[in-house]
């Protein structure tokens, strides 16, 4: 794919740091990025209050605040139901305060979730029961995934570290450098390497040997809050409270492209399985379908504004679906091919904050209540 940019301006994103090797990236299979910052859940203290979620908002939206009234989104939330119902098969209790961020093996044995409680922890999908707790980050944890292997789990955290950890609960590696909080990682497909992005603007890939710092990814203006990993070829893709999602060439350093198609703050983002689609969302209500190849969007899709801020978008296994979650406690799923909204469902999570496919079909979420669910969704 020749370098392009998506809209009619060129752009000087550029690479800083180790040289590029030429490595493939890709997540594995369990990881959905999810994102937060410390700016975002230093703000909770126990209690989610009305005052919680103004400041949440006006962290998002650059002081804006929802006009949004609880009575509309009660309306709303009645309406344009699928005829399935997702059904909720498990939930998972453990955590001290709100889940940040999700994962699934790629056998779909284990869950994997980060809190602001500082903590990750590793469940048994199946008993629902907690098998490690991985704690040493002084700060909430904002994102955490699987190594491909399943033998590794790297979270980052708004103490502005990355960490590399054993199944079994050691830590085995830290990663230094970022200055702000660390807001999303994701793995490498060999398993070697780790992206990681952060309220500092930039995206960093680093060695799992040794630690270093490969490649640093830099042209955001704003708080980088997702990254994914091409499962194909050599790109990284990021989104950013600038408003843009970004493409990157792990190879040259080089953006490649800038998609410019939310309105606001870009939320989340993500790759499809065959990596050929990205996903994100946003703060203005939207959910975009991008083709890499071509950067055209190829589906848009809108929830309602205010509380209905995207927060969180993941692609099914096969890349046929999309869902994404938003703060008005709506999980939606969409058809991919037809446009069609399949489900539209109450997620009975205050603020949903993350999501994630297991290989079954079945997703996960966790947000303010401290509880992650598993759902079965329509196929």
């Amino acid at each position: 794919m020749s370098a392009r940019t998506v809209s009619n301006r060129r752009y000087g994103g550029r690479a800083r740091g180790g040289t590029s090797r030429g490595y493939g990236f890709a997540p594995s299979t369990a990881v959905v990025p999810s994102t937060s910052s410390r700016g975002t859940y230093a703000i909770v203290a126990g209690l989610i209050t009305v005052g919680v979620l103004i400041s949440y908002l006006a962290y998002w939206n650059d002081g804006s605040s929802s006009e949004a009234t609880a009575a509309e989104l009660a309306s709303d939330r009645g309406t344009r139901l699928a005829e399935f119902q997702p059904i909720e098969t498990k939930s998972f209790k453990g955590h001290l305060a709100w889940i940040t961020s999700v994962a699934a093996s790629s056998d779909g044995k284990y869950a994997l979730s980060g809190s602001s409680d500082d903590s990750a922890k590793l469940w048994d999908v199946e008993t629902g029961q907690v098998l490690r707790t991985f704690a040493g980050h002084t700060s909430p944890v904002t994102g955490v995934c699987f190594s491909p292997n399943g033998r590794f789990v790297v979270t980052g955290s708004s103490d502005k570290t990355v960490r590399l950890w054993s199944v079994s609960g050691r830590e085995v590696r830290r990663f230094e450098g970022h200055r702000q909080s660390v807001t999303s990682v994701a793995f490498s497909r060999d398993g070697l390497r780790v992206v990681s992005g952060s309220r500092d603007k930039t995206v960093r890939l680093w060695d799992l040997q040794t630690g270093k710092e490969l490649m640093r990814f830099e042209g955001h203006t704003e708080t980088v809050t997702g990254v994914a990993c091409s499962p194909v070829d050599d790109f990284v893709v990021s989104s950013s409270k600038d408003g843009s999602v970004r493409l990157w060439d792990t190879r040259s350093g080089s953006e490649l492209q800038r998609f410019q198609n939310h309105q606001q703050s870009v939320t989340c983002v993500a790759i499809s399985f065959d990596g050929r689609l990205i996903v994100s969302g946003g703060f203005d209500g939207t959910v975009r379908v991008l083709d890499i190849e071509t950067g055209d969007e190829l589906k848009h899709w809108r929830v309602r504004q205010g509380l209905s801020l995207v927060r969180a978008v993941a692609f099914s296994p096969d890349a046929r679906r999309v869902l994404a979650a938003s703060f008005d406690q709506i999980l939606r799923l969409w058809d991919v091919n037809t446009g069609d909204e399949l489900s539209q469902f109450n997620a009975k999570t205050p603020w949903i904050t993350s999501v994630a496919f297991l290989p079954d079909g079945q997703a996960l979420s966790g947000g303010g209540d401290k509880i992650i669910r598993v759902w079965k969704l329509p196929r």
